[in-house]
């Protein structure tokens, strides 16, 4: 009888080794699969489509559970696990002291997202088929905002899907803001393919990062350009440090600056030939020049400041344990209420949000020093995991052969086409990176969408993944 402390441990690409399941095991197991790319196209979707994308795969996981059993030992060593239990306890917790736990329950709602880490652990040998699933849901997104661009220069108002913010364009999400900001998470997909990818991965890569550029504008939403523009920054770093490391990449390097500048001088004519880009710029210079110059914070770029001054007087207050999930906004009108209304608000009106519009001083200010510890360590463990193994933006392509592996002339074609589409195992990562630029303007885990392409995220940037497969 074998001693199970003697036995010797699985590795990773045991654990995920699918090949000796029967024929019916097989077929379900692709079946998983699908249902895998669909949760993935659609978590970026309207938000209906978002509640229920997960439903086939959670039954394809417990229908296969027979074949990938041997795989969720591993997930237990994965410190992203733990982090979200410890971040719904500690949030649940605040809610004892909280000025108001029916908001703060929201903290706790969007974790309801969290499962999808689990139900996708078991299909990581097929990472770049789910990653491109993401892609393709953010185009479908993008496409939606040029169906409503459509009806609104048609002037087919009965058609419009989107009537709270005419002036803005969301497509089939419901508030321009918050789903502005998760653009830059759709560029980040996008443009290690874009920068340094090659054949049809490079030309999908620039299709999809202007049409991403085309719905960032399309939504007015300002942060969102700042943190695309900060995020192109990143990557073209990432490019040129490439280009110092393989000597084959240099000239390529050269030519996309060349392009990158080109496409980037297109971009700002386009989009000042808009004419709600342009009053959204002009909008924005005059709301800085009275913040700046003279010192009047009553816009709602100025409004961004006094929350966060609001949220770091609740931290000199209470630093550790903070005011409690969901208490921003009652304990602004509690302790500022002369801000709010009269020459306090913005141009004479009332304004107040439920949040800071900070995620770093919002987590301290309600969640206390812990709750601040807790984003770090989530921001850490996702950023390492997006960003190492194949994720890595600075590794070589590996050699075709060496991906698939088997005999050479037997998959020569289908080992090709995977490395070109290889490039995008940096997506997450850099995708991440751009959602980390937009928390000095949203507090992503309060709201529904970005916490559901968050969990997808995270459960595609794990530590300990296996190597991507071409077949299930």
């Amino acid at each position: 009888m074998p001693n199970p402390l003697t036995a010797p441990k699985l590795t990773i690409e045991q654990r995920f080794d699918f090949s000796h399941s029967d024929a019916r095991g097989l077929v379900m197991q692709r079946g998983y699969v699908w249902a895998g790319v669909v949760l993935c196209a659609l978590c970026v979707g309207p938000m209906s489509a978002v509640e229920l994308c997960g439903i086939p795969a959670a039954i394809a996981f417990f229908a296969c559970l027979g074949v990938h059993r041997r795989t969720l030992g591993a997930l237990l060593r994965e410190p992203l696990v733990y982090l979200l239990a410890a971040w719904g306890a500690w949030v649940a917790t605040t809610l004892l002291w909280s000025l108001e736990p029916r908001l703060g329950t929201w903290d706790l709602r969007t974790l309801r997202f969290a499962w999808w880490v689990l139900v996708l652990w078991p299909l990581m040998p097929q990472r770049r088929r789910l990653i491109l699933a993401l892609c393709v849901g953010f185009l479908l997104a993008n496409l939606a905002q040029g169906v409503l661009g459509v009806i609104r220069f048609e002037g087919w108002t009965n058609l419009d899907f989107s009537r709270q913010y005419p002036d803005r364009n969301a497509g089939w999400w419901v508030h321009p803001a918050i789903c502005g900001y998760m653009l830059p998470a759709a560029l980040g997909l996008h443009l290690p393919a874009a920068l340094w990818g090659r054949g049809r991965a490079r030309w999908f890569g620039v299709f999809g990062s202007l049409a991403t550029w085309a719905g960032m504008f399309a939504t007015g939403t300002r942060g969102a350009w700042v943190a695309g523009a900060g995020l192109t920054i990143v990557a073209l770093v990432l490019a040129w440090m490439r280009s110092r490391r393989f000597a084959n990449e240099r000239r390529h390097f050269r030519r996309v600056l060349l392009g990158v500048v080109a496409v980037g001088a297109c971009v700002l004519i386009a989009g000042g030939a808009s004419p709600r880009v342009r009053s959204r710029v002009a909008e924005t210079g005059m709301e800085v020049r009275r913040a700046l110059v003279e010192h009047d914070l009553h816009t709602w770029s100025g409004a961004r400041i006094r929350f966060a001054r609001w949220a770091i007087e609740m931290i000199e207050l209470r630093p550790i344990t903070g005011f409690g999930a969901g208490s921003f906004e009652t304990w602004v009108r509690t302790h500022r209420p002369e801000e709010l209304t009269g020459p306090g608000g913005i141009d004479g009106e009332e304004h107040v949000s439920p949040m800071a519009h900070n995620l770093w001083l919002h987590a301290w200010a309600t969640l206390g020093l812990p709750g601040l510890l807790l984003c770090v360590a989530i921001a850490y463990v996702l950023l390492r995991g997006g960003f190492g193994g194949s994720g890595n933006p600075l590794r070589a392509i590996e050699p075709a052969e060496a991906e698939l592996g088997g005999d050479r002339r037997s998959s020569q074609e289908g080992s090709a086409a995977l490395s070109v589409w290889s490039v995008y195992d940096s997506g997450p990562g850099l995708a991440l990176v751009g959602i980390l630029l937009t928390t000095v303007f949203d507090v992503q885990y309060v709201n529904s969408p970005p916490s559901a392409l968050l969990a997808v995220l995270g459960a595609l940037c794990l530590w300990d993944r296996p190597r991507e497969r071409a077949g299930v």
